[in-house]
Formats: C-alpha cells, structure tokens, sequence
C-alpha cells in the first residue's frame, strides 16, 4: 500500500511539472503571436535593419556623408524619424551646428515625394521676413528629396557644397 501512495505522490507530481511546464511555454507562444499582431516583431526588425544598414537607404546615406566629408561638410547628430505614409526622414546637423541642417527625406513613390515635400516646404508663406531669413534649398531626384536649411545671416554658407554632394551621392547609387 505505501508502494501505491508513493506511485501516485510521483505520477502526480510528474503530472503537475509537466502541465506547468507547458503553460510557461504556451504563455511564450501566446507572447510572440501578439508581438506579431502588435507589430512589434516588425518595427524590431525593421530597427535592426536600420541600425545595420542593409536597407538601400543605408548606403545613399553612407555615400551622402562621404561626398560630403570631401567636401569639408561633417554630417553629425543624425536623427530618423517615420511618416504616417511610409516616408523616411534622416536629419543631420552641419559640422555640428544645429543653425545649418539637413533632412534627407526618401518616399514611396516620386508622385508622393512631389507631393509631400510641396506641402512641406513650397506651401503659403505667411510670413516674408521669416523667408528672407532662412534659407531652404531643395534637391529633388526620384523618391528623394534632400533640404538644406540655414538660419544663418550668410545664406549661401553651404548650399553649392550640400546640393553638390547630394547630386554626387545619387549619380553614385544609381550608376
């Protein structure tokens, strides 16, 4: 009789051990499957490619910085940010100066560039002065637009070097 108890004290335990055990891990599968709804798993994925620079983003920008390095111009604090549409936004800073910035601004489609980037920056200027002080120049080649502006008094500070680099970077990529 004891032999019995202790036979059922240990198919119960073995039970209990394995019915715990499966739990934790349908609570594992449970988690990844709402990772994938929540879109977690994606934008984890698409931060890593990023990060990586295996997009073809990644080496448009790695050549934008070098065409700009030639040309004196360090690109610095960069920043990426995502639109509601699928447009992507890479920031930088001129040799660290936050008074002269780029934004490079890649879209889905050249119709949703034009579109976009009319909106941004070609829309209602209320306000003359404010335009006369900034300086914003526009290069614009397929999905891609790139913006240097300055709120610097010398407006032309880097404009001829930045739309060179820019058209430089793009004849690289697209050869």
């Amino acid at each position: 009789m004891p032999r019995r108890w202790t036979l059922i004290i240990i198919a119960t335990l073995f039970a209990l051990t394995a019915a715990s055990g499966c739990g934790a891990g349908a609570k594992q599968i449970a988690a990844r499957e709402m990772d994938k709804y929540s879109m977690k798993s994606a934008r984890e994925g698409n931060l890593r490619q990023r990060s990586s620079g295996v997009t073809l983003n990644g080496p448009f920008l790695k050549t934008l910085k070098e065409e700009c390095r030639k040309r004196g111009i360090t690109l610095t604090h960069e920043t990426y940010s995502e639109g509601f549409e699928g447009n992507l936004s890479y920031s930088y800073f001129i040799n660290g100066s936050a008074k002269d910035y780029v934004i490079v601004h890649i879209y889905p489609s050249e119709q949703e560039r034009t579109r976009q980037i009319s909106e941004l920056y070609r829309g209602k200027v209320q306000n003359k002065a404010l335009e006369q002080e900034e300086t914003t120049v526009i290069s614009e080649r397929g999905k891609t637009a790139l913006v240097y502006t300055s709120s610097r008094t010398d407006k032309s500070n880097y404009s001829y070097e930045i739309k060179a680099a820019f058209e430089q970077a793009l004849d690289r990529m697209t050869r």
